[in-house]
């Protein structure tokens, strides 16, 4: 059987797992031309390279649709005149202006659409904040099941000693899940 082998440098590099590119949801056309561009030209970069090259690729998109949406308002600004003009030239710069806010919603919903997949992969890529909440959590209970178990076994050791003084007990049986606090455990009851 054959065996790859692994090169001692290449195990030091930083990995990571981020996903290519190519089976998001994306917004222009032009990114995914990009995505697939990108994955063909780097197959073979490292890690830091292909998240350097998709950072400068996300920069590349956001500056494209804000400079639309500040060309795109400046116009509609300046088509949008106060003053005598024919009826001609209202038709005309009516028009403008109406083809100029559809390219400006398209460019905010390329944005919108930019950030939420940026936030998706934002909170499904967090798995070690996630992770590091379970084990509180896991490592929290553990704690708690040992010492409802030891005092289970209190218990059970007091009612092997007195099991003749079942009905004349002085001190009430504590039936709260919680655990005990140290306290608690301390006094002889």
């Amino acid at each position: 059987m054959f065996m790859p082998v692994k090169e001692a440098s290449s195990s030091s590099l930083f990995q990571t797992d981020v996903r290519r590119r190519t089976n998001l949801s994306t917004a222009t056309n032009a990114l995914r031309s990009a995505a697939v561009e990108a994955q063909n030209d780097s197959l073979g970069l490292s890690s830091e390279e292909r998240l350097a090259e998709m950072e400068d690729e996300l920069n590349r998109i956001v500056d494209r649709d804000v400079e639309t949406l500040v060309e795109g308002m400046e116009e509609i600004l300046e088509l949008s005149s106060v003053g005598a003009v024919d009826k001609l030239r209202a038709l005309q710069d009516s028009l403008a202006i109406e083809l100029r806010t559809e390219t400006l919603v398209r460019s905010c919903t390329s944005l919108m659409a930019l950030s939420h997949s940026m936030k998706m992969l934002w909170l499904l890529g967090d798995e070690a904040n996630g992770r590091k909440i379970q084990d509180a959590q896991t490592s929290s209970l553990n704690s708690e099941i040992v010492q409802l178990k030891s005092r289970a076994a209190q218990l059970i050791e007091e009612l092997k000693l007195n099991p003749s003084v079942e009905t004349t007990c002085d001190h009430e049986m504590n039936l709260d899940p919680s655990p005990p606090s140290s306290s608690s455990a301390d006094q002889p009851n």
